[in-house]
């Protein structure tokens, strides 16, 4: 098993990153077939669940999908929004550019380059000045700067990151300049030249839609908020259409996506990009919630707003908040524990899904291994009560390039060959794992059986243990399990993931009995 070090590992990459960089390629395998698609865990996001329902839904209703860009230049919010533009644009984020430096080469920075590449040829540094000006041209992306450093001036993958971050600071100094460059904050912002560049080139009624995110610099990030949220967006474009049937187009939507209830208010105070007394909003009721929540907001544009972009018939928009609708239908209280569960919410995990999450360890892996595993389990099923001292052979068995032999045995006198908890089996109960004799049905009510026994766990580990000594061409090896105090002391693993989950609820996990099995393991 692979797991990193973290704390050795950013240790190391604290005093020499590049160094700490190459070996860190050591830790991984690159040989072997050890890993498989664990089908079973696959799952879907509710918001994207949704989203694909919605798209389905829309596309039935006769709405052509298009791709809206996200970038949106500042004067598209003023044509839209007139006046009150300048209000809006507090809510939007503004993009920012680094410039490429002018660098240049002074013997100061010569001298640290040959300290740092005691090879560096003098005459490449006219070859670096060159890159430096290709790079401010944009002839060469920043990516692929230090590539071009390795073919053109002969030095290594580190040297070259090594002399960028070590002897060129302007680099790093480079101060971000803004621009008039936004990201979306509602997609009208750019329905309105979408429409304007169809204009004559496609038959009316036009009906598009689009789902993508939009950025808004909200006052806080909190359980209603976020950053970045999807919309469910769309418009349609016809000389003959009338608020009624936009309304109707709205309720026909919302039966679709799962809402049989919903009503709409036309707002007192209307944005400028919608024509006055149009603008409305969506609320419907859930099983989830008792009262009417709104879940969008439509309206007409204002020809005002269309003139600006030569769209020269009515046009209709609504968008839909799809986290607003996911929290509706899933019940969800926290916006952010919706988006990003990994961030916000806290682990959990049923019954049945910690059963799954508890598996043998050590397992062999040929079928010399398998059989030794089968015939030990067999054995202690036989043989288990024998009284002691005692020795029950196992029996021999080809494996790998080589053959074994394999005894059971038990010296202490007045005991059996093998402990009574051998036969005990895991199970998951209100987020607890334990075990149980299963040979005396004493599983409790609604527990989750996990289909690993204590006697098939220990044989797998010694069958795997004589598949190495086989590999290390060994002699003999001696396996001895006594009272087991913990998981790994039968050969059972749990996930991290569970494990912390268990304990953060302060829950328990009982893995524990007297086992004692001996197992003597002999090359033949």
């Amino acid at each position: 098993m692979v797991k990193f070090d973290t704390n050795s590992l950013l240790e190391a990459a604290r005093r020499n990153y590049e160094r700490a960089w190459n070996d860190s390629a050591k830790l991984l395998e690159r040989e072997g077939t050890k890993f498989k698609l664990q089908a079973a865990r696959g799952s879907a996001h509710p918001i994207y669940s949704f989203i694909q329902e919605a798209r389905q839904a829309l596309v039935s209703l006769g709405f052509e999908e298009i791709v809206l860009p996200i970038f949106v230049d500042e004067e598209e919010i003023y044509k839209e929004y007139g006046p009150e533009a300048a209000l809006i644009t507090d809510r939007i984020f503004y993009t920012a550019e680094l410039p490429r430096p002018d660098i240049g080469i002074s013997q100061k920075k010569m001298d640290h380059i040959k300290a740092l590449v005691p090879k560096f040829d003098k005459d490449k540094f006219g070859d670096l000045q060159k890159l430096f000006k290709a790079y401010k041209k944009n002839e060469i992306e920043a990516d692929d700067f230090l590539d071009e450093m390795v073919a053109q001036l002969g030095v290594s993958p580190s040297e070259a990151a090594d002399v960028i971050d070590k002897v060129f600071p302007e680099f790093k100094n480079i101060q971000p300049i803004p621009s008039k460059r936004t990201l979306r904050s509602h997609t009208t912002a750019l329905w309105f030249p979408v429409l304007g560049a169809l204009q004559g080139k496609k038959p009316l009624p036009i009906q598009l839609f689009h789902v993508g995110l939009k950025f808004r610099r909200e006052q806080k990030l909190d359980a209603r908020h976020l950053y970045e949220s999807n919309t469910m967006s769309l418009v349609i474009c016809h000389e003959h259409i009338t608020l009624k049937d936009c309304m109707d187009v709205a309720g026909a939507i919302c039966k679709r996506i799962g809402f049989q209830d919903a009503r709409f208010e036309v707002k007192k105070t209307t944005g400028k990009y919608y024509a006055p007394g149009t603008e409305f909003e969506i609320f419907v009721k859930h099983e989830n919630y008792g009262d009417w929540l709104e879940i969008g907001d439509g309206g007409f544009y204002s020809p005002v707003s269309c003139a600006k972009y030569g769209i020269a018939y009515p046009t209709f928009n609504i968008g839909f908040g799809v986290e607003r609708i996911v929290m509706i239908k899933t019940g969800s209280a926290d916006i952010r524990q919706l988006a990003y569960p990994y961030f916000y919410a806290p682990s959990t995990f049923s019954d049945k899904e910690i059963a799954a999450l508890i598996s043998i360890a050590n397992v062999p892996s040929t079928d010399g291994g398998k059989a030794i595993a089968a015939a030990i389990a067999a054995a202690i099923e036989a043989r288990g009560q024998d009284p002691s001292p005692c020795t029950a052979p196992v029996g021999d068995f080809a494996v790998g390039g080589g053959r074994v032999h394999v005894d059971l045995w038990q010296k202490e006198d007045g005991v059996k060959l093998v402990g009574k908890a051998l036969f005990n089996e895991v199970f998951v109960k209100d987020g607890e794992i334990n075990c149980f004799e299963s040979s005396a049905s004493s599983l409790p009510d609604g527990a989750t059986k996990t289909g690993i026994k204590f006697v098939d766990s220990i044989s797998s580990d010694i069958a795997f243990q004589a598949e190495r000594l086989v590999d290390a061409a060994g002699k003999e090896i001696t396996i001895q399990y006594k009272v087991a105090k913990k998981a790994s002391d039968v050969n059972v693993a749990i996930d991290p993931a569970v494990v912390r989950f268990v304990t953060d609820k302060q829950r328990k996990i009982k893995i524990n009995g007297p086992v004692f099995v001996n197992a003597t393991v002999r090359r033949g």
